[in-house]
């Protein structure tokens, strides 16, 4: 809901948006899928493609949002206006990265 604000013509924020999850896969809306899952599940066709998945990432990158999957935020340097995150289960630390930001949203949930 936060990048559908910002770029709405209401907001029209233009500038570059990197989004950030610890989850591996593009975002799905939880609450439909737990109503989906009302049904007997046997009969709904799951696949691997994720067509879902797919549509969702389209719409992302129609809207110019970078996505940054797989990748916990360890750390927000608010002086240095820098984030530090690593891959999603790494307790060694041997795979951080930084990134830079102008302002930073942090949505969780």
């Amino acid at each position: 809901a936060a990048v559908e604000t910002l770029r709405s013509p209401e907001v029209g924020f233009k500038g570059k948006i990197t989004l950030i999850s610890r989850e591996e896969h593009p975002f799905y809306y939880r609450i439909k899928t737990s109503k989906a899952l009302q049904v007997d599940v046997t009969r709904v066709p799951f696949t691997t493609d994720r067509p879902n998945a797919r549509a969702t990432e389209k719409l992302y990158k129609s809207m110019g949002v970078s996505l940054v999957l797989g990748r916990e935020v360890e750390r927000i340097d608010a002086e240095g206006k820098t984030i530090r995150m690593r891959v999603t289960g790494d307790v060694t630390g041997k795979t951080s990265t930084s990134i830079s930001y102008d302002k930073v949203l942090c949505a969780t949930g």
